[in-house]
């Protein structure tokens, strides 16, 4: 099996806020959804601290996201309605 690549904490940060803008929610609306602040889902968004995996999986338990795409890009698993507009919003910030 070949080695993971590392994780990019930029491109987490990157893909959490497009997942959060997919569903249409507000930083604190996210925030409150996982019992955080909102200055700390704005630092994960922002790229400034590494977002906890227990937090984040109830996120993605919430909307269909998975951790294997938050954290290291791999849309496998992802129900197809929620893939599609990932893959629109990564088109329009231009990232993978």
């Amino acid at each position: 099996m070949a080695p993971s690549k590392p994780v990019n904490i930029d491109d987490v940060a990157a893909r959490l806020k497009i997942c959060r803008e997919v569903v249409g929610l507000s930083h604190q609306a996210a925030a409150d959804l996982i019992s955080q602040d909102r200055s700390t889902w704005t630092g994960w968004e922002n790229g400034n601290r590494y977002p906890p995996v227990d937090r984040i999986s109830k996120f993605c338990d919430r909307y269909g996201f998975t951790l294997d795409w938050i954290y290291r890009g791999i849309p496998h698993g992802l129900p197809n309605e929620i893939a599609d507009k990932i893959l629109a919003a990564c088109d329009k910030h231009l990232i993978n």
